[in-house]
């Protein structure tokens, strides 16, 4: 649900000026999109994910990052800040080739149905 909180999220503090700090909010916003309100407030009041946000922290820093957009791609390439999309789809297809010699024992499954492949070539 991780689209409906960050939607919710947004329109909470841009649109109705809501302290998305507070953790009765946060409680409420979460309850409005369909989450339980009481594993939320487990989650907000325990140190449940400290060792993940803290790892998470340290990898940001080794990897150089500042500031916010940061895209890392496989942890070898990235983007910073706003870009053409065009810079996105050059780092997926340069990305996605070096995993693929990387990687060449993983067998592709079939997948039934129409779908968009790295080259951009729909099937």
């Amino acid at each position: 649900m991780q689209d409906e909180a960050e939607e919710r999220l947004f329109k909470a503090y841009f649109t109705e000026g809501k302290n998305t700090d507070d953790f009765p909010t946060l409680i409420e916003l979460s309850f409005e999109i369909g989450l339980d309100a009481d594993e939320i407030e487990n989650v907000l009041e325990s140190n449940q994910y400290a060792d993940e946000v803290r790892q998470d922290i340290y990898e940001a820093r080794q990897i150089g990052i500042r500031g916010v957009p940061f895209f890392a791609f496989d942890r070898k390439l990235a983007v910073s800040g706003a870009q053409d999309s065009k810079i996105f789809l050059d780092a997926l297809k340069k990305t996605f080739a070096e995993w693929r010699k990387e990687n060449p024992e993983i067998a592709y499954q079939i997948i039934e149905g129409p779908t968009c492949c790295p080259d951009l070539e729909c099937k």
